[in-house]
């Protein structure tokens, strides 16, 4: 009897493993046999400055010797819509981290709102894995929210993936000019 319990509670385990909820973060390592440390490091400063309008407002944290850097900043959003666009302020955290010949980028701490003017920003939501809007706008219906929360995790998948890809080309190009 022992053992039926066991395997029932193993096979049932990862259905309910899963209910919950995660934030969403994206994480990438990259190794660069031909760098060291304080090059990727620079490299990756470099990137921070290009990448944001205001590097200075947008890290937090610096430590050249420890190789990490800390990111705060928020983009706009643009989900297209099957009638129209629409725009959505994603608030995020970078915190990288170099070593000798690699470095790990991890983006968290994700949240949206919506911008009802160009100063005003309504309430920050959690990103996660919900298939759930955890949000309505006014008295739109649960399906139309469920289907703005998907393509608005479509658009920050797609931005998100391109702003490492953006970083992880700066970082590791060679400057031979």
């Amino acid at each position: 009897m022992k053992n039926y319990i066991i395997i029932f509670t193993v096979f049932l385990f990862p259905f309910f493993g899963n209910a919950q909820d995660t934030a969403i973060t994206y994480t990438q390592v990259v190794e660069i046999p031909t760098k060291n440390k304080f090059e990727i490091y620079d490299k990756a400063v470099l990137w921070c400055a290009e990448a944001f309008n205001s590097a200075k407002a947008a890290v937090q944290y610096t430590n050249r010797d420890a190789g990490i850097l800390t990111i705060n900043s928020n983009a706009d959003v643009i989900i297209k819509g099957k009638n129209n666009d629409y725009t959505r302020n994603v608030t995020f955290k970078i915190k990288f981290e170099s070593k000798d010949k690699k470095y790990k980028v991890t983006v968290y701490d994700m949240n949206w709102s919506i911008r009802h003017s160009f100063e005003e920003l309504a309430s920050e939501h959690p990103l996660t894995s919900s298939t759930t809007s955890p949000y309505r706008d006014g008295f739109e219906n649960i399906k139309k929210s469920n289907e703005k929360w998907a393509l608005l995790k479509q658009a920050v998948d797609r931005d998100f993936k391109l702003l490492l890809s953006n970083m992880m080309n700066s970082i590791t190009k060679d400057e031979n000019w």
